[in-house]
């Protein structure tokens, strides 16, 4: 037991790490969920909390992402144990105000600095020596979940709405930031590989795989938004999540085993969104629903985060690799509001969420050739559709060599 500790000691701390902080930030963002579904006039809930709550997550992922491009020594214990306290400080008014403008301002206070946490964590894990990272994200995430599950037993079942938590909330943030004092140094120098400098191709694949991870939630969440209602009737939230760990650790170890096989599983999982907006009209459970979706929301989870993760690592910019939580919020921002604006209109869902998938196949399967078929490969493939095309065009040996200068412009 010792020796397999020791070979992964690593690993085991972000798996830690990993846990402490979503455990934390969950946790919060239930029990604003919950106040705000107490406060919130019938339908508002999940705008505020999926619309609102994750484009303030969005935010706190850019900030801290800023902050790293222009001085990367800033990601230091000082700074995120402040982040931490911060977090603290405005999450606690976030659940006990009365008033539903002050929930929702602290709220949004309180989801920027989850964002900023959360860029934190995965700006440790993109510098991780490993070859099981998206399973250590996959089981920091899962166990989180499932811990959150078995604190909705306390209490009955209503532990996310009493002040219990925030006595929890304070127990995390400690452990949290003993743990960044004790195992993780100040930054001294990330090496960070310039865009500007780099291959023309890093901006091209930057852009592609931020939005093919905005395009991927955005259908995810038009197919199924959650819908605060299902709660209020009854629906098990916590128990909902627990699909979500296990699409979460088996989306892991597929893609650390294959990232080919993990981004492929991802797009087929794509096609679920549109069973759901077949679903949601007919005669089934809601529980049904919830617990579909979150599972599959375990395989988007895992892919955004690898996908940009696998970047900063590869071209060593290592401030990228929160984007695709940052893509990933604000396309289930977007998702919200689109699924709330048509929620009475199933035809125009389809549609939208159909033109949005198609674009997305076609992002896909360019970034798909980029980033996982060998360099050789794709030069051998272009070669031989540069001579398919010379011949089909009966292109003469000096009009050959012009469009190959043409083409490596």
């Amino acid at each position: 037991m010792k020796r397999i500790i020791k070979g992964n000691r690593q690993m085991l701390l972000n798996i830690l790490f990993i846990f402490l902080c979503f455990f934390l930030t969950s946790t919060g963002y239930l029990a604003w969920l919950y106040h705000l579904i107490d406060l919130a006039p019938a339908g508002t809930p999940e705008i505020l909390a999926m619309g609102l709550g994750y484009f303030s997550q969005a935010v706190g992922i850019g900030l801290l992402a800023l902050i790293l491009r222009l001085k990367s020594k800033m990601a230091s214990p000082k700074l995120f144990s402040v982040v931490f306290a911060a977090y603290f400080v405005c999450t606690i008014p976030s659940i006990l105000m009365p008033s539903l403008t002050g929930t929702v301002v602290f709220g949004v206070f309180s989801n920027v600095f989850s964002g900023a946490i959360a860029g934190f964590y995965l700006y440790h894990l993109s510098k991780t020596d490993s070859d099981h990272i998206a399973l250590t994200f996959g089981i920091g995430y899962g166990l989180a979940t499932f811990a959150s599950w078995i604190m909705s037993v306390i209490e009955n079942g209503v532990v996310y709405q009493t002040n219990v938590i925030i006595l929890i909330c304070a127990v995390l943030v400690t452990a949290v930031v003993f743990i960044l004092f004790r195992f993780y140094p100040t930054e001294e120098n990330n090496g960070s590989e310039s865009l500007k400098n780099g291959k023309p191709s890093i901006k091209k694949v930057l852009i592609a795989a931020c939005s093919v991870v905005f395009l991927f939630s955005v259908v995810n969440q038009i197919g199924f938004s959650f819908p605060s209602s299902d709660i209020e009737n009854g629906v098990n939230l916590e128990l909902s999540r627990l699909f979500y760990a296990v699409g979460l650790i088996i989306a892991g170890l597929v893609s650390d085993k294959n990232r080919k096989h993990g981004a492929v599983m991802t797009l087929g999982a794509l096609v679920v969104p549109f069973i759901m907006l077949i679903l949601r009209k007919e005669v089934v459970p809601a529980t049904l629903l919830w617990f579909l979706s979150y599972f599959v929301s375990g395989f988007f989870s895992v892919y955004r985060i690898i996908l940009l993760v696998d970047i900063a690592k590869k071209r060593h910019i290592w401030f990228v690799s929160g984007f695709g939580l940052l893509f990933g919020r604000l396309g289930e921002a977007f998702g919200t509001v689109i699924y709330t604006a048509a929620s009475e209109t199933t035809i125009v869902l389809v549609v939208i969420a159909s033109l949005l998938y198609a674009a997305t196949v076609v992002l896909f399967f360019w970034l798909y050739q980029k980033m996982y078929l060998p360099e050789a490969d794709r030069e051998k493939d272009e070669r031989v559709r540069f001579q398919r095309f010379a011949v089909k065009h009966d292109l003469s040996p000096r009009e050959k060599e012009i469009l190959s200068l043409l083409l490596t412009k």
